[in-house]
């Protein structure tokens, strides 16, 4: 593939990834769509990552196409962290005056201290929790592929291809989940499965 081509198929391959992360956001910003705008935008992702592996050579192109998604994620979260609290305020002060008289800070003291340790809680849940998951899942593949007689090098190059993959889609699941008993099940329950089947194929 030729340096002009190449970069014409990362460039597509960037713009799948951008439409991909923007179907998901607005599949967890309006839930009630259902699943096809996460269907659709993991389909966009997958395309995108594809195309990068075709730009860029198998499984390097792979790994740089989702650094990509993953750091366009961020600039998405980034943006809407910057611009979600004061987009609320604003729309919040055009329908009321502010009030005169300040409201006690130690009436909301505890269920502010309860958000912010739920906040913490579910942050942990979709990083650390989702990535100890993958992993699980990942070694399942590969005692899978070691009981299928694959080289160890595609094992592995597989597994590090997949990890960030499952590892992005479990956090995204986890987050769209209603509840936190939904959104530990959701980490959970893959992870569980990974661990046992890695221990049947081990």
């Amino acid at each position: 593939m030729t340096g002009a081509m190449a970069a014409s198929t990362a460039l597509a391959g960037s713009a799948a990834l951008l439409a991909g992360l923007g179907l998901l956001y607005a599949a967890w910003a309006r839930p009630a769509r259902g699943r096809w705008p996460v269907l659709a935008g993991w389909m966009a992702a997958l395309v995108g990552a594809v195309l990068w592996g075709l730009a860029d050579g198998g499984d390097r192109g792979v790994a740089v196409g989702v650094v990509v998604f993953v750091a366009l994620a961020l600039a998405v979260l980034l943006w809407r962290r910057r611009r979600g609290p004061v987009a609320a305020v604003r729309a919040g002060s055009a329908g009321r005056a502010a009030p005169t008289v300040p409201t006690a800070p130690t009436a909301t003291t505890g269920a502010g201290q309860a958000g912010l340790g739920r906040r913490i809680g579910v942050g942990l849940l979709v990083g650390p929790g989702a990535g100890l998951a993958a992993v699980a899942l990942v070694l399942a593949l590969f005692g899978a592929l070691d009981r299928a007689g694959a080289h160890v090098t595609a094992a592995i190059v597989a597994g590090y291809v997949v990890l960030p993959l499952l590892w992005a889609g479990l956090a995204v699941w986890a987050l769209m989940a209603p509840g936190l008993a939904r959104k530990v099940a959701v980490v959970a329950g893959p992870g569980a499965l990974g661990a046992g089947l890695f221990w049947l194929l081990v």
